[in-house]
């Protein structure tokens, strides 16, 4: 007997008046390769703007056991990026949410030759910022070449230190993420990191400062955030095999307190995990 998971939560996250900037698994996307500026999957609340800036990078769209992912390939050692963005305004709504909380689920794929790109997660300011920079990246988390989890505290990265989680070539993570803006002066993030399938946490983290304070009260319809997944450029590995494949993705707008009800339930990520993989029975 299949024991689904507790629904109550959920009606109580829906009663918080969360906002859905960003829900995915790629079901809506047409199978193929993505060109630079092209849309990944139909509905507002479902696409992505696929990033292929240099010759030798793909972004792809495949089938997979019935559920449909999103893989990046990187073999251009020197120049470019890979990947995708979700690009959405730093409206008052938002703002007034004070809080933004979402997941990634991912697989680092083994790789037949070459070396692996980083695969990074960033929130960015700017309307299709998909660059990592000191005064407009808020969220850095990455998992490098040697698939080490890292991240920035502040304008620190975090590599060599001690508990840094090490992740395993085709093995199914999941990133949950939350970054507080009640104290725009002092804004604050943190994330935790499952294995999927595993109820329990690897890594967990929370109080981080953000590398850059990003501004949540914009102009509505000219002042933008954008989540960027995104490879390349970051290292000078290069291989003609895709090197990770994503499942899903969600981000929202959520009024506090995000963090316990996000990264401790497991929520944002878990319903999305739960479709995909019904999607493979």
């Amino acid at each position: 007997m299949k024991i689904l998971p507790s629904l109550a939560p959920l009606f109580f996250v829906a009663s918080l008046h969360a906002q859905t900037i960003l829900s995915t698994d790629f079901s809506s996307a047409t199978s193929g390769t993505y060109a630079n500026g092209s849309a990944i999957g139909v509905g507002a609340t479902t696409s992505m703007t696929a990033v292929n800036l240099a010759a030798n990078m793909a972004v792809n769209v495949v089938s997979n056991s019935g559920a449909q992912t999103l893989q990046l390939t990187d073999n251009n050692s020197s120049s470019g990026g890979v990947g995708a963005y979700k690009a959405f305004q730093s409206d008052g709504f938002v703002a007034s949410q004070g809080s933004i909380a979402g997941s990634v689920t991912f697989t680092p794929l083994s790789l037949s030759s070459g070396s692996r790109g980083y695969f990074v997660m960033m929130l960015n300011s700017g309307n299709g910022t998909v660059s990592p920079g000191s005064s407009v990246t808020a969220i850095q988390l990455y998992v490098d070449n040697s698939l080490k989890v890292r991240y920035y505290n502040g304008t620190s990265d975090t590599n060599g230190y001690v508990g840094q989680p090490t992740l395993s070539a085709n093995t199914t993570y999941r990133f949950e993420y939350n970054m507080n803006f009640t104290n725009t002066a002092a804004e604050t993030w943190g994330f935790s990191l499952y294995q999927v399938g595993v109820e329990t946490a690897l890594y967990s983290v929370s109080g981080l400062s953000t590398r850059a304070n990003i501004n949540p009260n914009g102009t509505a319809g000219t002042d933008y955030w954008t989540m960027v997944l995104s490879g390349g450029a970051y290292n000078a590995g290069a291989s003609p095999d895709p090197y990770v494949q994503i499942s899903a993705v969600s981000l929202a707008a959520v009024p506090e307190p995000s963090t316990p009800l996000l990264l401790g339930l497991g929520l944002i990520g878990g319903m999305l995990t739960y479709r995909a993989r019904r999607k493979k029975v």
